[in-house]
């Protein structure tokens, strides 16, 4: 997708914007994104938003407008977001390196569209050597994944364990 993309809504033509381009100067925003993680917190529910850029944003619904939102937002669909707003980012443990959020009003609309020329998860491999080199300090959190080679020396299995550094 090109910032000059276009799509139709309502009988007019929309330009998409990127994640990159929000910020909390306008309210009327038009965003291409996949829902890579969706879960509920206290009266809000919150989302990870993924642009085809691979780009990262959190969104929040505010309890009144879940019931309204939730059937609308599923995990792993692309839709176009139009009339959010975006706000500081002021949550204490962030779950996406973005300075805003995007915040759903009752205007907003969610459409759902077919096509996504991005990366699927917003996820990417790092190597370990990079991790001990202090190469990721942007990333929040990395996770790496290890074979038990003890274990399937032993003939146990093959056993996945994990382990989690902020970094």
């Amino acid at each position: 997708m090109s910032k000059s993309d276009m799509f139709e809504a309502s009988g007019s033509t929309c330009s998409l914007s990127f994640i990159d381009d929000l910020n909390p100067s306008k309210d009327m925003w038009n965003l291409k994104a996949r829902i890579i993680r969706k879960w509920m917190q206290m009266f809000r529910m919150e989302l990870i938003l993924l642009d085809e850029k691979g780009c990262k944003i959190q969104a929040g619904i505010k309890g009144p407008l879940i019931s309204f939102f939730d059937s609308q937002l599923q995990e792993d669909s692309v839709v176009v977001l139009s009339r959010f707003g975006v706000g500081e980012n002021l949550d204490p443990y962030k779950v996406v390196n973005h300075a805003y959020k995007i915040n759903f009003y009752r205007c907003t609309t969610v459409r759902p569209v077919v096509g996504w020329e991005g990366v699927e998860y917003g996820f990417k491999l790092i190597s370990h050597s990079l991790i001990d080199k202090g190469e990721c300090q942007d990333l929040l959190t990395v996770v790496i994944w290890t074979y038990m080679e003890k274990l399937l020396k032993k003939g146990k299995g093959s056993t996945l364990n994990s382990k989690m550094w902020n970094v």
